[in-house]
């Protein structure tokens, strides 16, 4: 299990990269005119969000163009490149929790010697 594990760890994490190294060199450059996240979003604009919905609707609206931004061009496959890393460290971490636990032998004494 913990080998199975471990590879999966590092198929995950090889996949990964691959994956954000294509979408890296597939782009020519983050700006889209269809991407909403690179529509303008001023002074002016904050103030009515502001006005119709308080202060927390304008920081929920500079989070989710935050956001909008990391699923389009090469911020992509940063976030490629990011999440299957975290994927593969908590595969990697739980293959060492499953070592940590793992029944002796049979027949073995404390010390790891068979009788």
């Amino acid at each position: 299990m913990q080998r199975a594990l471990r590879l999966a760890a590092l198929t995950i994490w090889l996949g990964g990269w691959l994956a954000a190294a294509i979408v890296f060199f597939w782009v020519r450059s983050h700006a889209d005119a269809t991407d909403l996240a690179t529509l303008p979003f001023g002074p002016l604009d904050e103030y009515e969000v502001e006005r119709l919905g308080g202060k927390a609707t304008v920081y929920a609206v500079r989070l989710n163009h935050w956001l909008g931004g990391l699923w389009h061009g090469r911020p992509l496959a940063y976030t490629v490149a990011g999440l299957s890393t975290a994927a593969a460290a908590a595969c990697w971490w739980i293959a060492d929790g499953i070592a940590d636990h793992a029944p002796p032998p049979p027949g073995a004494t404390p010390r790891g010697r068979r009788h």
